[in-house]
């Protein structure tokens, strides 16, 4: 896997109530840092072969009328589990923790 900056891409399961996200993330060093124009991410990933585990949470930073979470809450705990590739291709299931809410990324390598 590639370390360094990300384009990252999430939507919730499908039907009406799906809901979209996009940011950037940084993977570096076991670390996981990023973030949107209303959220940020902090957490750690550990690589096991092409096998990542990510566990990160998400805080709001900034209070824009009508902008919502796509998991409901200001303040989330989740765990993504997915495999890299060595073209920095990312892509993962996750899971909201203690909520069940689940969702898909899929994570691009941008630059070092």
């Amino acid at each position: 896997m590639k370390q360094g900056l990300y384009r990252i891409h999430f939507h919730t399961a499908g039907g009406a109530s799906q809901a979209m996200g996009a940011g950037v993330v940084s993977l570096r060093d076991g670390r996981v840092s990023g973030g949107d124009s209303n959220f940020y991410y902090t957490g750690a990933y550990h690589l096991d072969g092409t096998k990542v585990t990510v566990h990160a949470t998400v805080l709001r930073h900034t209070n824009e009328p009508g902008s919502r979470s796509i998991f409901g809450t200001d303040t989330t705990k989740v765990t993504l589990t997915g495999s890299a590739d060595i073209d920095g291709q990312i892509r993962a299931f996750g899971v909201v923790d203690g909520a069940g809410i689940q969702f898909q990324v899929a994570l691009k390598w941008l630059a070092e």
